[in-house]
């Protein structure tokens, strides 16, 4: 299935992208009949925010990496025993 961008959210609300992202970060400069216009869109297309995207263009994210010489080594004998 294809993941919905906000440029077709735009394209479905007719609407500038800008407009789509404020509505998605809740700013309060959209007048609410194109507030309503873009989240009938967001709703109708299935649009998900991508968290890796929002990640990176907010420059944080809520992932934790974990990294284990105990795990790596499991790995390593796994991957050369053939399991």
């Amino acid at each position: 299935m294809k993941r919905i961008t906000i440029y077709e959210v735009a394209k479905e609300a007719n609407v500038s992208l800008a407009t789509v992202s404020r509505v998605i970060n809740g700013s309060n400069v959209v007048k609410e009949p194109t507030r309503l216009k873009v989240e009938a869109a967001i709703k109708k297309l299935g649009y998900k925010p991508n968290a890796i995207a929002q990640g990176l263009a907010l420059q944080k994210t809520t992932t934790i990496g974990l990294s284990s010489q105990r795990l790596v080594l499991l790995i390593l004998v796994r991957l050369l025993m053939g399991f």
